[in-house]
């Protein structure tokens, strides 16, 4: 788990709530909604750094019920590379490492869910952040051929369309960025994770995955056993 920026979390997270709270008040943008769900994105991230400070914090400002509900109900909204990972990482982070007495009973299952529904769900954003880049490459060729014609008539032409033809809308853009999460396999950490807590600690596996179903208990099997061969492999 990383340290880094765990001394930064008690000053951070007030500062970010009192933010949400006034653009909020002021019913900025476009209405509440938007406002939680960017807050969810950052709380991810500062579970997955320290998750008792942030299961504290969100438990202090009356926000425990409603971050659990939200998450559960659009859990879906995060479906880039980053947003599975880093949902993968505070589900992880509170399955295994969280004192569990801060997190509401009635919330561990669906926390269990929204892991391997992440997990199944990061191969698809992978490959569809894949061929946007290599449609990236393909279009950068395209106007480069374009830009070495003789007709500048034509060419204003050509590359007019090939900007409306290759116009990159906002989940794409959200797929494209990049974070400091893109070199780390999740999958592994999950692994890893998963197999130390089941053997450590009996008692909390059960609590934490005892819920799953048939269909999610055969995929986690089976990303474990891939995750262990690969890393046996090297």
């Amino acid at each position: 788990m990383t340290t880094r920026f765990v001394s930064f979390l008690p000053q951070f997270l007030p500062e970010v709530f009192e933010v949400m709270s006034s653009l909020e008040a002021q019913d900025a943008s476009d209405g509440h909604m938007s406002h939680h769900l960017s807050i969810l994105k950052i709380l991810f991230a500062c579970l997955y750094i320290d998750p008792n400070t942030t299961l504290k914090f969100i438990y202090e400002v009356s926000f425990t019920g409603s971050f659990f509900s939200l998450w559960h109900s659009h859990s879906d909204s995060f479906q880039s590379v980053y947003g599975c990972k880093v949902q993968i990482l505070a589900s992880l982070a509170i399955l295994c490492h969280a004192d569990l007495s801060l997190v509401p009973a009635d919330a561990l299952g669906g926390i269990a869910d929204i892991l391997v529904s992440n997990l199944e769900v990061l191969p698809h954003a992978i490959k569809a952040r894949q061929e946007i880049l290599s449609s990236d490459r393909e279009l950068k060729s395209l106007q480069k051929d374009v830009g070495n014609g003789s007709d500048d008539e034509d060419d204003e032409y050509s590359g007019a369309y090939l900007e409306d033809e290759y116009e990159v809308d906002d989940a794409e853009l959200e797929a494209l960025k990049q974070t400091p999460l893109d070199s780390m396999n999740v999958f592994e950490v999950f692994a890893n994770k998963f197999t130390t807590l089941q053997q450590s600690d009996v008692a909390r596996h059960t609590a934490v995955f005892g819920s799953l179903d048939s269909n999610q208990q055969e995929a986690v099997t089976r990303i474990v056993k891939i995750s262990q061969h690969s890393m046996a492999g090297r």
